[in-house]
């Protein structure tokens, strides 16, 4: 006959490993910030006066990050940066490159738990003309 205690100790550990993935993987009040479920950017866009001060979108629901990545007109990628909030500080390495008049875009990546992608929003253009010769 199996012994009481055995069957004691097997039915805890089972009852602490449920418990133990219902706090890993249950909900948290994390998943629910934002309100959308699409990713909106806003800004910058369109033509700027000026390199702009940061990246800005809508929160969407579920997500824990955020990716921005910035491209020249060709594809290449410039720059990167990750974000935990709706905002991203333009990076000042490309401050003067953007007032040389060439077009830019960037992409936003919402992220959730464990990073994987919730959303994203492809190909924002911006664009600074430059400084009129005097």
């Amino acid at each position: 006959m199996i012994n009481r205690w055995f069957l004691l100790a097997i039915l805890a550990a089972l009852t602490i490993g449920a418990v133990a993935a219902f706090v890993v993987f249950a909900p948290s009040p994390a998943d629910e910030v934002g309100t959308e479920e699409i990713l909106i950017p806003r800004g910058p866009a369109g033509t700027i006066v000026g390199p702009p001060e940061e990246f800005r979108w809508n929160p969407v629901r579920g997500a824990r990050s955020y990716r921005v990545a910035v491209f020249d007109a060709k594809g290449e990628t410039l720059w990167e940066g990750d974000a935990s909030e709706e905002r991203l500080a333009f990076p000042e390495e490309l401050r003067e490159e953007v007032l040389t008049g060439a077009s830019f875009f960037y992409r936003i990546t919402a992220k959730g738990r464990f990073g994987a992608e919730i959303v994203s929003w492809e190909r924002v253009l911006f664009r600074c003309p430059p400084a009129a010769e005097g």
